[in-house]
């Protein structure tokens, strides 16, 4: 089964400076947060309790979400198809 791999697709993205930079954005979020308010995914209850796992203590760490779907292709129920998603929550959500 053909597939991306995410380490592949992670190291040419910091191979580039630029993008390098943009991947900093959940750790300088999170150095410039300092109120309660629900402004990013960083903001949630799951986030801050891995955090207080000791998760998330380098600030190259990536923070993934992830979803995946299903459903059959055909009435016969022989063929179905998945499709699964991984989002990259280090880059802003305007990028």
């Amino acid at each position: 089964m053909p597939y991306l791999s995410i380490i592949d697709r992670l190291k040419i993205q910091y191979t580039d400076e630029t993008r390098a930079k943009e991947l900093l954005y959940r750790y300088e979020y999170n150095i410039d947060k300092n109120d309660d308010d629900l402004d990013d995914i960083f903001d949630g209850k799951i986030y801050k309790e891995l955090k207080n796992d000791n998760l998330f203590t380098d600030k190259r760490d990536i923070a993934f979400t992830a979803s995946c779907d299903g459903y059959q292709i055909f009435r016969q129920r022989t063929d179905d198809c998945w499709l699964f998603l991984i989002i990259n929550n280090n880059l802003h959500f305007s990028i």
